[in-house]
């Protein structure tokens, strides 16, 4: 069993993921006239946001994996390369490596293979099944399983705070309550796009329905690194 350790602002673990959604979701139904430029498209603040967070996550995950040799498990290293490279490819894929922002031209080869003409990899028809489907779906499934099964279990067999000191997986690898309500919401927020596809009610969904659930659950995604790595950041500070 570990020691309790101060956690991460409610605001950002608790309340943050909760209202998030339900902002944006009123938001589209009262201005829907401002919901398409302001929330969605490549520049948007879903995805900017996205971005940000995910650029956090690099930054603290290499400075956990510089950190290593103060960690209880030789895994801990490893892992935290792994997490910064994760959110270097998640980044770079969400903004085109870098074409959203800095406005170059594609290749004409590349533009050519891309199904929206951008420089990625999840819109090329050999690697999208890859960066796309298997990808989005390993990220769901680790969200239920990592963020909302395991803490609970962790909870129940007596772990609280994070202590990569330790040499135990449960101590460190596991995620701590903090990350519940993000993941969560991660799980959530896929219900409503597969509710209309059982019913076969296709894009766009019925007002006001018809918000980027896709972009808004990459977000939560995002979010609930940046607090698995916040928390672990935290730990070191006991």
């Amino acid at each position: 069993m570990t020691s309790k350790s101060p956690l991460l602002p409610r605001w950002l673990w608790l309340w943050f993921p909760l209202v998030f959604v339900v902002f944006e979701f009123l938001f589209h139904a009262v201005r829907p006239d401002l919901y398409r430029p302001i929330y969605r498209g490549e520049n948007g603040l879903t995805e900017s946001v996205t971005v940000l967070f995910l650029l956090a996550g690099i930054g603290i995950a290499i400075r956990l994996f510089m950190r290593r040799r103060e960690a209880g498990s030789r895994w801990f290293g490893p892992w935290m390369l792994l997490m910064a490279m994760g959110c270097l490819v998640f980044a770079g894929e969400e903004i085109s490596w870098g074409q959203h922002w800095a406005l170059f031209e594609v290749p004409e080869e590349i533009a050519a293979r891309n199904d929206q003409g951008e420089f990625n990899l999840h819109n090329d028809p050999l690697l999208e099944p890859i960066f796309d489907f298997w990808a989005r779906n390993a990220l769901s499934w680790g969200a239920l399983i990592g963020g909302v099964i395991l803490p609970i279990v962790r909870r129940r067999a007596g772990y609280d705070a994070l202590d990569p000191r330790a040499p135990s997986l449960w101590n460190w690898f596991v995620p701590s309550m903090t990350c519940l309500p993000t993941a969560a919401m991660v799980c959530l927020v896929t219900l409503p796009p597969r509710v209309f596809g059982l019913r076969g009610i296709p894009t766009p969904y019925p007002f006001p329905w018809d918000i980027s659930w896709s972009e808004t659950k990459e977000f939560y995604i995002s979010l609930l690194l940046l607090i698995y790595l916040l928390s672990l950041a935290r730990s070191f500070r006991r």
